[in-house]
Formats: C-alpha cells, structure tokens, sequence
C-alpha cells in the first residue's frame, strides 16, 4: 500500500475548537446562601401564654349535690284502694258480648 494511504491530508479547521469549555458551569455557587435570615427565629415563643394552669378548677361548683334528695316522696300513695271496683256480682250476667263472642252466621251451602 502506498505510504501516502496513512497520511493525513487534514480536515476543515474548527475555528473554535472549544474556546472556553465550560464558561459559566455555576455562575452563583452558593445562589440563596440565606433566604431567610430568620426565617423563624423563636417558632413557637409563646402560643398559649395560659394553656391550662388549672384544667378543671371547678367548672360546676355543686355538680349534684343530693342527686335524688326524694325522687318519690309517695311511691304509691294509694297502692290498691279497690282491687276490682267492679267485680261483677252476679258472674251470670253478660252485660255486653264481645263482638269475637257474637254468633256467628250461618254459611252458605257450597
């Protein structure tokens, strides 16, 4: 093979190859070193000035003293005065029949 074959005859030149490979990477290394000074400087400094010094100092002084003081004086005052006011004296008599006790018709022949 020619010596020719190996040689190189040159390319189109880059007139800028790579002037400045990386010319801003990171132009603010540090962009917000510090956003907020103080972003919250005493979070929670006193949110409650009084939370609960006494949680139940006496919300119902007397809640229920006697709960049931005399709930029924007289349960039952007259308990039975007449057991049967009525107690049909003669068990013979049947004053008014109940309609389920009345005769009952007669059917129809089928």
């Amino acid at each position: 093979m020619p010596k020719w074959a190996f040689t190189s005859f040159g390319s189109y030149p880059n007139p800028n190859p790579n002037p400045n490979p990386n010319p801003n990477p990171n132009p603010n290394p540090n962009p917000n070193p510090n956003p907020n000074p103080n972003p919250n400087p005493n979070p929670n400094p006193n949110p409650n000035p009084n939370p609960n010094p006494n949680p139940n100092p006496n919300p119902n002084p007397n809640p229920n003293p006697n709960p049931n003081p005399n709930p029924n004086p007289n349960p039952n005052p007259n308990p039975n005065p007449n057991p049967n006011p009525n107690p049909n004296p003669n068990p013979n008599l049947v004053l008014f029949k109940r309609k389920t006790e009345r005769k009952a018709k007669k059917m129809p022949p089928t």
